[in-house]
């Protein structure tokens, strides 16, 4: 089956096949073994993550329900580079997939959440969404 998408300055869909860069980047970031993917170990609910801002000045520490504020206003996105503990360097929102999807969909992926089996699930905070 072929895949078609569309981005704002297209004229109309694309087959992914026919662009080379995009086909490029999504086989690269379905490769599990891929580096463009982040290594994570962080406790996802209890991490303190650092951003850097749209002009690309250091800010932090933030939790991640502030995150998930600066997101719903627009403030980071998944090109925001992050850092938190356990974390080798600053890299986009999207290469790290818990965080990301915590960001864009408000789900907190339990077994990222926990560091270890003998915490309690119970104490990830829940994520905090605007009305």
């Amino acid at each position: 089956p072929e895949t078609y998408v569309w981005a704002d300055g297209m004229y109309d869909f694309q087959q992914v096949k026919t662009l080379p860069s995009l086909k490029s980047t999504l086989a690269t970031a379905a490769d599990p073994t891929s580096s463009m993917m982040a290594s994570v170990n962080v406790n996802m609910a209890k991490a303190t993550w650092y951003y850097k801002d749209k002009r690309g000045v250091k800010q932090g520490p933030s939790m991640l329900d502030t995150l998930k504020i600066m997101w719903d206003f627009n403030e980071v996105d998944e090109t925001t580079h992050v850092f938190a503990n356990g974390m080798v360097d600053y890299v986009p929102i999207r290469d790290v997939p818990p965080l990301f999807k915590a960001l864009a969909m408000g789900i907190l992926d339990q077994s990222a959440a926990s560091e270890s089996e003998h915490e309690d699930p119970r104490d990830s905070a829940p994520l905090i969404t605007p009305a």
